[in-house]
């Protein structure tokens, strides 16, 4: 099993300095926590956050706080998109004396109301949940009669939750309005996530923007196999009208897209502009150009919805948006006519 130790090795730093860049601290420059998080990537190391959230004090302490869960569904923290929410999740927290305990759950299991007993034996009062997540296991998991917001996109039902989503539309803009002012006119979607609301929602916000700036190019659902994504890239990039630009859905496809761009001799971004939406762990040479959205954002939208049915188990569940930004890498540039 991977250490912190060995990560701090790999990238020629102090395991103090290892451990900073992993919980994303201001002390660290953004070059080195990228190192870090691409070693963490590549070694499947994952930090014992649930661990460093609980306050090393007494039980005096312990009884003034209150208990919530931050539950993770068929994911790891190895993606550090869902470590950097549970992160800010814990960072603001303290101003409510609330603790909030890492609950790592399998989609299965919550199909089956089978719940790890840190979510039945330890008084948690409200629950964030995340990762792979759907409307049968929001139901089994609504039987613990405890507030529930859902952190992410889905599809639940036809009954109201609470959420904090992202800007799926606005993030589509984004990034396929700054290559149409650099002259692409043919952008491709690439989705990885086939048969999720995610993806379904990034295809529809896609080809509406796609049909109303005139742009050509589809929505490609990449296979999750590898193999399989390796042949759908080749046979898109080697099409004689292939994309001169691409969106990807996830920033994790942007490995084996330089991968088949290096494969077909075409360089980025002269010959092949791509950007991404960000899940923050990549430190790939050019620098990618991603949307994100800010976590401490997601974090603050999230414990507020919490608080709200915390305090009135009553109130209306509403699921409010989260805007996104562009950060401009060395991926994208004018086509070459």
């Amino acid at each position: 099993m991977a250490t912190l130790k060995d990560i701090a090795e790999m990238v020629g730093i102090s395991v103090s300095a290892a451990s900073l860049a992993i919980r994303d601290h201001d002390s660290i420059s953004e070059e080195t926590k990228r190192r870090v998080w691409g070693a963490q990537k590549k070694l499947g190391y994952q930090p014992n956050l649930a661990r460093r959230s609980r306050p090393r004090n007494s039980e005096a302490a312990a009884q003034s706080t209150t208990d919530i869960a931050f539950v993770l569904s068929d994911r790891g923290f190895s993606d550090m998109l869902y470590a950097r929410k549970f992160q800010a999740v814990t960072k603001l927290s303290v101003g409510h004396q609330f603790r909030p305990i890492y609950v790592s759950v399998k989609l299965a299991d919550l199909h089956e109301g089978n719940f790890p007993s840190l979510l039945t034996d330890s008084g948690i009062k409200g629950i964030i949940v995340s990762g792979n997540y759907d409307e049968k296991a929001h139901q089994q998991l609504r039987r613990l009669k405890v507030p529930i917001v859902v952190s992410g996109n889905y599809s639940l039902g036809n009954e109201s939750w609470s959420a904090c989503e992202i800007d799926i539309a606005q993030g589509i803009r984004l990034m396929t309005d700054r290559m149409i002012e650099l002259g692409h006119r043919r952008i491709a979607l690439l989705v990885r996530s086939p048969g999720s609301h995610y993806a379904y929602d990034l295809e529809c916000a896609y080809r509406r923007h796609a049909e109303m700036t005139k742009i050509e190019g589809g929505a490609l659902v990449l296979r999750e196999d590898s193999a399989h994504i390796q042949t759908q890239l080749d046979a898109l990039l080697q099409q004689p009208d292939r994309p001169t630009a691409l969106v990807l859905s996830t920033d994790g496809l942007a490995l084996e897209v330089f991968d088949a761009a290096d494969r077909l001799g075409l360089k980025i971004p002269r010959d092949l502009s791509i950007t991404a939406f960000e899940s923050g762990y990549h430190s790939l040479r050019p620098p990618l150009s991603v949307v994100s959205v800010d976590s401490n954002d997601i974090g603050r939208v999230t414990l507020r919805k919490l608080i709200s049915q915390m305090q009135d188990p009553e109130c209306l569940l509403t699921r409010e948006v989260v805007g996104m930004r562009f950060s401009p890498g060395g991926s994208i540039a004018p086509p070459v006519h």
